[in-house]
């Protein structure tokens, strides 16, 4: 006849580093610890089972999340991926710095090794990160032109006699920061155009 006897024997593992047996107090239950090899056998009344061999093995990567999923940036910016993987043994892990990163349009941005994206010229692109035979969904990443929030008039007093000429300038700040010279984009007006004249060039 044949019994349970599983929590009457000795469990042992001749490797405990690699597994151990009888987790939390529970007979037979083995936890595998680290990447190795180890054998589990049984004894009871000075009978000792044959040794059955464990390999434990790395968790498989099995997919990459990449935070943002969509951004949306100005030309010159930067921006901070994260990716994050999953593996089989239930367990995530940020893999950020030990990834493939690309982007699919280089022209409109670029990504370094450690996730972090610098926005080139407007367009759309692709973000994905790597990793062996795994690859993330792909983030999208938005670039948009700076837009024009101020703009400097100099000088902003002038005196001058009848036909002298003056040249005005308008100097406009955008959102990125930088600055560009706008004296023949802009409309040039002036309150009264019996005392003076002011030309598309800011020529007054």
């Amino acid at each position: 006849s044949t019994s349970d006897i599983t929590g009457l024997v000795s469990w042992l593992s001749s490797n405990p580093e690699v597994g151990s047996i009888n987790y939390q107090a529970t007979a037979g239950l083995f936890r595998a610890n680290k990447v190795g090899q180890t054998s589990i056998s049984a004894s009871l009344s000075g009978k000792t089972s044959p040794a059955v061999t464990v390999n434990v093995t790395a968790a498989q990567l099995l997919s990459i999340a990449l935070s943002p999923a969509q951004v949306s940036l100005e030309k010159g910016a930067r921006q901070s991926f994260e990716a994050t993987g999953s593996f089989s043994d239930g367990s995530s892990s940020v893999l950020t710095a030990a990834v493939a990163w690309n982007s699919k349009e280089k022209a409109v941005g670029t990504i370094d090794n450690q996730g972090v994206f610098t926005a080139l010229s407007p367009g759309d692109t692709e973000i994905t990160a790597s990793s062996g035979d795994v690859t993330s969904s792909p983030g999208k990443v938005t670039v948009k032109q700076p837009v024009l929030q101020s703009m400097l008039l100099t000088p902003r007093l002038a005196s001058l006699e009848k036909n002298e000429t003056q040249l005005f300038a308008v100097k406009g700040t955008y959102s990125d920061g930088h600055e560009e010279e706008l004296n023949t984009r802009v409309t040039w007006d002036i309150k009264d155009p019996q005392v003076a004249r002011i030309g598309s060039s800011g020529l007054l």
